[in-house]
């Protein structure tokens, strides 16, 4: 229902977008940079997006004039006595480093529950005058202690860290630049005291639409989750031309409910999109037509909707690219979003004049150059700083665009990666060599925006490099343009069948530094690393299944599981230094429940602290029709752990689900963490 038949290139960052479909450029956007190109602002997936949303322009920064002492009320005791209670940016007297911190689990710094096991992660991110390459310093201490709390870094150069927070309590986060010491930001959060398990119920049934309701576990055993099914209503949806004479728009539609964030994928090309729906729900209801007309979004209750759909072309954007020295780029890429809506993607051609359809509002542009060009990508309007970076403002009415990106002059070398397996030979072809810019995002261009009947608006572009090549059959990998500059290169090894064990090739990362005259570099692949664990209790854990799924962005590698041994045992053959969630699934006839055991698994921690399979408590019910009450039996059951727990690490995993019986029966077993 969800996805099913869509073509492979469609899942990607919108989900289902593809540049064949917006553009009649063949194929998905390409391994160059493709996050940048069709990933909503601040995903941090790659290319000119990967600083992640940012955050205020922190003028002056802090100082140590204003910031906490241990004397002042409610103030820390720490040695940056210049930093503040409040999360401001950093830079003493305006150094120009702007840092930001997000949290990643949970998403909020607001109502985070303390409690035994609660570990918070936070990311951060940096951009403006920032010495590369660059790694970070944490401090994380809690309000009635001077002693620091141990952060564990999640990636290389410490970026991603994750603390405990045990206690309720006012805990404040620390993010520096190692040896700019300028160059700081601070994150206050009040954790709250746990409550108990909330759960979001989802059912999911033939003919009628996806519905969820939250339920709390009740301190007492068993818990009862009757649901009532609403009946559905149907639409039709049938996108169509409102000018050139009218018809029908073939396109691709996506209906998502915000809340559950469940969605339906349709092809209207074979006749119009059919779905049961809530009747009272609001939905997101997204068009991308195959013709040369900006996706439209709606946001409606079904029935509100008109069956036909029309769309006009929306506003005609003509967007020219021109290098440092003022030559046309053929090639680039360029897609305007206004939140989740796209533009359609145009792309330069041999004059640097690329044409593209896009719908009103303030929006954030994504400019991908070719691959050779030797051009870092650049965004404008994507870092969440409306000052200096307001974006692209499309009024309501206006009836055409020009837009212009001027890269600034820049050095460019080659760069050639030998990889070779790990006894030294040649690693040979289809090994994934991917080049990312050390440095932090920073102006590369300017760009204009002239809307008709409008003065000129000149912004500067931010941008850096995260390109992907292949190696040949020598096992060289040639990018044949970068600019200079200090790189991570990551190597993802050609696809091999069989087991992974100690010895097989494993993804690996190194620094380079690409000089003028260009480098070459011999990079010989690390093996399999060994993670190790115990899952407890020794007496349910045998047989239980362990899966790591490898969370990076950057190239993430492949799935990997492991049997819990008959002593409790298990490890896993995974990629060093990379970011894993770590699955369990017991064995039928174990009274524990699913569970993530790990999250945020790097190559600093090769052993696993011991895991607790949870404590489970059965929840009973029966699915009946809310209008009839009639029992209701296949209805698929899932319980979903709800995102703003620090006992949720992933409300996108499913921790227990059934199929109702012929008497819309079910049982579930809702897993407890706070239980253990």
């Amino acid at each position: 229902m969800t996805v099913s038949g869509s073509p492979a290139c469609l899942v990607v960052g919108l989900g289902f977008v593809c540049a064949a479909v917006l553009s009649g450029v063949s194929g998905c956007a390409s391994v160059h940079s493709p996050a940048s190109i069709v990933d909503d602002a601040g995903a941090g997936s790659g290319g000119s997006t990967s600083a992640g949303a940012g955050g205020s322009v922190g003028s002056g920064g802090n100082t140590g004039a204003g910031g906490s002492t241990s004397s002042g009320a409610g103030g820390f005791s720490i040695s940056d006595a210049g930093v503040s209670d409040a999360p401001t940016d950093a830079g003493a007297g305006g150094s120009g480093c702007v840092l930001t911190i997000s949290p990643v689990a949970p998403p909020s710094f607001t109502g985070v529950e303390a409690g035994p096991g609660a570990r918070m992660r936070v990311q951060a991110s940096a951009r403006g005058a920032v010495t590369t390459p660059i790694t970070w310093e944490w401090t994380v201490t809690f309000e009635s202690s001077t002693a620091p709390i141990t952060t564990t870094a999640i990636d290389s150069v410490g970026a991603d860290v994750t603390f405990p927070i045990e206690v309720v309590g006012r805990y404040q986060i620390v993010a520096q630049l190692a040896g700019q010491p300028t160059c700081h930001r601070s994150q206050v959060i009040q954790t709250v005291a746990p409550g108990p398990m909330v759960y979001a119920l989802r059912a999911t049934a033939t003919g009628f639409p996806v519905q969820e309701e939250r339920i709390t576990l009740a301190p007492t055993d068993p818990q009862q989750a009757d649901f009532k099914l609403k009946a559905g209503v149907d639409v039709n949806l049938s996108p169509q031309r409102a000018d050139m004479n009218g018809g029908s728009l073939a396109s691709y539609v996506r209906i998502t409910d915000p809340v559950s964030t469940f969605s339906i994928d349709g092809d209207s090309t074979k006749g119009p999109v059919t779905a049961s729906l809530v009747a009272t729900l609001t939905y997101d209801v997204l068009i991308v037509p195959t013709e040369p007309y900006a996706p439209d979004l709606l946001q409606a209750t079904p029935g509100s909707w008109p069956q036909q759909l029309q769309l006009d072309q929306g506003v005609r954007v003509t967007a020219t690219a021109l290098d440092g020295g003022g030559k046309a780029v053929g090639g680039a890429r360029l897609v305007l979003h206004r939140g989740s809506l796209p533009s359609t993607v145009g792309v330069s051609d041999s004059d640097g004049v690329a044409v593209l359809w896009a719908r009103a509002g303030t929006l954030v542009a994504y400019i991908e150059p070719p691959i050779d060009s030797g051009l870092p990508s650049a965004t404008v309007g994507a870092t969440s700083d409306p000052i200096n970076d307001p974006g692209v403002l499309l009024d309501p009415g206006v009836a055409s665009l020009d837009l212009s990106m001027t890269w600034d002059p820049v050095t460019s070398a080659e760069l050639s990666i030998q990889v070779r397996a790990p006894g030294g030979a040649p690693a040979g072809a289809g090994a994934r060599v991917r080049a990312t810019s050390q440095a932090s995002p920073g102006t590369v261009g300017t760009f204009i925006a002239h809307p008709a009947g409008s003065s000129a608006v000149m912004l500067h572009a931010t941008g850096s490099t995260d390109v992907e090549v292949a190696t040949d059959a020598t096992g060289t990998a040639v990018f044949a343009a970068l600019p200079v500059g200090a790189y991570v290169v990551t190597i993802v090894p050609a696809s091999t069948a069989g087991t992974p064990s100690a010895n097989t090739q494993a993804i690996t990362t190194t620094r380079v530094t690409l000089p003028t005259g260009g480098f070459t570099s011999a990079v010989t692949l690390s093996t399999k690393s060994t993670l190790t664990g115990v899952l407890l209790p020794i007496s349910d854990s045998p047989g239980t299944q362990v899966t790591a799924i490898d969370r990076d962005v950057t190239a993430p590698g492949p799935v990997v599981s492991a049997i819990v041994a008959a002593d409790g045992t298990y490890q896993l053959f995974v990629d060093p230094g990379r970011s894993y969630e770590l699955l369990a699934q017991p064995p039928a006839g174990v009274q524990r429940g699913r569970a993530i055991v790990a999250s945020s698994v790097s190559d600093a921690v090769p052993a696993i602290p011991s895991a607790t399979l949870p404590i489970v408590h059965p929840a009973h019910g029966t699915v009946t029709g809310a209008d009839d009450g009639v029992a209701i039996g296949g209805v698929l059951m899932q319980a979903f752990c709800v995102s703003t727990s620090t006992k949720c690490l992933d409300a996108t995993f499913p921790l227990a689900e059934a199929l109702t019986r012929s008497d819309g029966s079910f049982d579930l077993l809702l897993p407890d963490p706070p239980g253990n």
